[in-house]
């Protein structure tokens, strides 16, 4: 006679035994359905055709034929192509030397407004031999930094000028070691101190061979001209750096204006210093020693000072 024990086992192992052919029903069922799920999306038609089966279409004509579109070309080239033109180094383009050029013009409109009697009174500077001076005759505090301004932009439109000059003249092929900005700022300093030196040596003579009131009227002379120098070089500047095709026409009237403002001083040192022929000897001495040599040896002294910063340090 079977026990309690025994009717539990019996019952645990029939509901078992149905869960597992549940479990197998199931499975078989699910599977069923995957099936007729991917039957169905085969044969379904899709909603767009595909326009192009084989491979992505060649606009350039070409006749090769591309089975994978993953190894399809990014780009086609025109037969006619031709080579990228490279974008021409100027300071036109350098954000350090533009915003040298752009706080000069700041400074010099500035100080304009206070120093515009030093502007007004340009051709006297330049001219005036008077053999006196008065308290109204001399300079303010605003007029010399208005002067030191214009020297300024004397100074960088001619480094930039010496810039072209030296692209000019040598043609470099080799990209330059030091940036157009390291150019700029190298020959302004340059021009600097040539305009301090060309002071000194004007002071120098006139305190060797003239009074200190004619060394004076001539000092002025030379500030002067070396301040309008500058604004008449600045628009030929600007129009090389915008137009390329205007640079040997555009050096020319740079080099043109220079030797008139040296001539203006010339003429200003002859009316000063010149007063019998025992004084001609003296005014060839400072034609070589002022006018001739240190011209010529400092754009020769520019153009290396170029070439080496274009080969680098």
């Amino acid at each position: 006679m079977p026990t309690t024990k025994d009717n539990i086992s019996k019952a645990t192992a029939a509901t078992g035994s149905k869960q597992v052919k549940s479990a197998k029903v199931l499975k078989a069922q699910k599977a069923e359905v995957a099936t007729d799920s991917v039957d169905s999306v085969a044969a379904a038609k899709p909603k767009y055709e595909p326009r192009f089966t084989e491979a992505f279409p060649d606009s350039s004509g070409n006749s090769l034929k591309i089975v994978r579109p993953e190894n399809a070309r990014v780009m086609t080239v025109p037969g006619d192509a031709t080579a990228a033109t490279p974008r021409t180094v100027s300071p036109l383009y350098d954000n350090g030397s533009m915003l040298l050029v752009l706080a000069v013009i700041f400074i010099t409109t500035v100080s304009y407004r206070k120093g515009y009697k030093y502007v007004a009174d340009f051709f006297h500077n330049i001219s005036s031999v008077r053999e006196r001076q008065n308290l109204f005759e001399d300079h303010t505090v605003k007029e010399t930094q208005i002067m030191t301004a214009l020297t300024a932009n004397t100074c960088i439109s001619g480094a930039i000028l010496l810039y072209i000059a030296y692209g000019f003249l040598y043609h470099p092929t080799e990209p330059a070691a030091t940036p157009v900005f390291g150019f700029v700022a190298a020959l302004s300093a340059f021009a600097a101190l040539y305009h301090i030196a060309m002071l000194g040596l004007c002071w120098l003579l006139g305190f060797i061979f003239s009074d200190k009131l004619s060394t004076g009227l001539w000092l002025d002379g030379v500030k002067a001209s070396a301040s309008m120098l500058g604004v008449m070089l600045a628009p030929i500047t600007f129009a090389i750096l915008i137009f390329p095709g205007f640079v040997e026409t555009g050096l020319v009237l740079a080099i043109i204006l220079y030797f008139l403002a040296r001539i203006i001083v010339i003429y200003k040192a002859f009316r000063i210093f010149f007063n019998n022929l025992q004084s001609l000897l003296y005014f060839i001495l400072y034609l070589c020693s002022v006018e001739i040599v240190p011209v010529v040896l400092s754009f020769a002294g520019a153009m290396n000072l170029c070439r080496i910063l274009h080969v680098g340090l």
